[in-house]
């Protein structure tokens, strides 16, 4: 069962469980996803896609599946499910790719590996919807927002175990550490990430323009001051019974792209 609910499109339950799941069992717990009860997202494993990954990017023009299996020869099997994984946690929210398009992708890194896992059942039905648009930003920007999540998992530690453990319950904490982690910037993986982890605390919209529109126009409306980029559904929430409900009108000045806000199928 989902530890949260939503309402609205059919199969976000079953999407922010898994999300949730990779967080906390995968980043906080060290535990795993595809293989729960085995010890996946430990530190070993993140130091080696840190050394054969984010250390040594193959900047040519080959196809990214080329590139990666020249940079998994010879690793561990241990490292590639990491790896699988930690795709899975990029594309999982993503609207923008079809559910048997991610599962092909995350069956084509476990095939990499000696002994492959199968991915259960319960993550294919989470890829078959979307959170939100990801667009060109998530399209070009693969190996910076994949680093990205490594350099995080790594980061995390340098953390006592009980201390990483309570970032489960407290979304700012979380948002602290991830926000320490200062390399590949990535801003709407950095958004699609705290979504993840805390989806009804965190808005499933990313791009950093559209969360400073919806900051403005209900910042007003609250009695402390919140981040220059970042808004929740709580304050939202605090903005609107302040107003009894009625729904400010969002500016759409300099809107920018549709990528990373939440869009119908």
């Amino acid at each position: 069962m989902s530890e949260y609910t939503t309402k609205g499109r059919v199969g976000l339950d079953e999407l922010e469980a898994v999300g949730r799941r990779l967080i906390v069992d995968g980043y906080l717990r060290g535990g795993s996803v595809l293989t729960p009860g085995q010890r996946v997202w430990i530190h070993g494993n993140f130091q080696e896609l840190k050394a054969i990954y984010v250390d040594s990017p193959d900047e040519g023009y080959r196809d990214f599946w080329d590139k990666l299996a020249d940079q998994f020869d010879g690793a561990s099997d241990g490292a590639i499910q990491l790896f699988a994984e930690i795709f899975l946690t990029n594309m999982l929210p993503l609207s923008s790719l079809l559910g048997r398009t991610k599962i092909g992708y995350l069956r084509r890194v476990l095939e990499m590996m000696e002994d492959p896992v199968e991915v259960p059942d319960d993550v294919v039905a989470a890829t078959a919807v979307g959170a939100f648009y990801g667009g060109p930003g998530f399209n070009f920007g693969r190996y910076s927002q994949l680093s990205l999540l490594i350099n995080f998992g790594l980061h995390l530690h340098t953390f006592e175990p009980a201390q990483r453990w309570k970032m489960r319950d407290d979304p700012l904490a979380f948002r602290v550490a991830l926000a320490a982690v200062k390399t590949p910037n990535q801003p709407m993986q950095r958004g699609a990430l705290c979504y993840l982890a805390f989806p009804k605390f965190f808005l499933s919209i990313v791009n950093p323009v559209h969360r400073r529109l919806i900051r403005d126009t209900f910042v007003s409306y609250l009695s402390r001051p919140v981040s220059t980029t970042w808004i929740s559904t709580s304050s939202r929430s605090t903005a609107l019974s302040s107003r009894n409900n009625t729904v400010p009108s969002i500016s759409t000045k300099n809107r920018g792209s549709r990528c990373g806000s939440r869009r119908s199928r």
